[in-house]
């Protein structure tokens, strides 16, 4: 091999390594951006104390950052409902027979736990914009990540 063409496979090489280099840092720095950047915000109610400590110890071993969210009552929106009812749609607590689906589709009737849990969420929301995480992962509390999500989401 000439002088000048193992100097060329040589920068080659080293330009090669290099490559790999760099292309593995950003991978690797981009999988800890996008992981430091989750956020997991779990909707509980107050008096839900036996779903919290639950939903608590199975988080525990996610060792993601997380933020409880307090959930919305079915009373808060009864209370609030000027505020929150829309035009043409209906809050009702339903009775045992009735049939949400028919009270959706034809009568646009909504069960006021339909618009607590919506607020919920809502306020998931908001806290995560207010927090400034690009993503959040929101759960009510009685949801369970696997084992396999985290080297998913990267």
């Amino acid at each position: 091999m000439k002088w000048r063409d193992k100097q060329m496979y040589q920068t080659r090489t080293i330009r090669v390594i290099s490559f790999f280099f760099v292309v593995g840092s950003v991978v690797t720095c981009l999988n800890h951006l996008l992981l430091s950047d989750l956020h997991i915000y779990w909707i509980n109610m107050d008096n839900a104390v036996d779903r919290r400590q639950s939903m608590i110890k199975h988080l525990k071993k996610i060792n993601i950052g997380e933020t409880r969210i307090p959930a919305v009552g079915r009373n808060y929106v009864k209370q609030h409902w000027d505020q929150i009812k829309h035009e043409g749609v209906t809050g009702y607590d339903p009775l045992p027979t009735t049939n949400s689906w028919i009270n959706h589709v034809k009568h646009d009737k909504y069960m006021y736990v339909e618009f607590a849990v919506t607020l919920s969420h809502i306020r998931a929301i908001r806290q995560a914009y207010k927090d400034g995480y690009q993503y959040a992962l929101i759960l009510e509390d009685d949801a369970r990540i696997t084992n396999t999500f985290l080297s998913e989401w990267r």
